[in-house]
């Protein structure tokens, strides 16, 4: 099996792998599809943990009818969810 990609997570100032799937069981999440044997789930994430919460920050990845979605699509107006983080 190939290595999947991982997410990043940022958390006190640091760069993180992430190796779960926070979305994996959210209902609002489009029909994404992996184009990748590296990347089977199909979208790639960015995650932080801001107090005792975590943030998703940022969202990239393609939908079945081959639109490009990102955070925008996830939560439309929405401001950023957590403040920016360094990688």
């Amino acid at each position: 099996m190939t290595d999947q990609v991982l997410d990043d997570i940022f958390h006190a100032g640091l760069r993180h792998l992430l190796a779960d799937d926070p979305l994996s069981g959210w209902s609002g999440l489009p029909e994404i599809v992996g184009l990748a044997s590296d990347n089977i789930r199909g979208y790639e994430a960015a995650w932080a943990i801001v107090g005792a919460r975590l943030f998703l920050v940022a969202f990239s990845g393609i939908s079945s009818d081959q639109a490009d979605v990102d955070i925008e699509h996830l939560f439309p107006g929405a401001d950023s969810p957590a403040p920016p983080c360094s990688p």
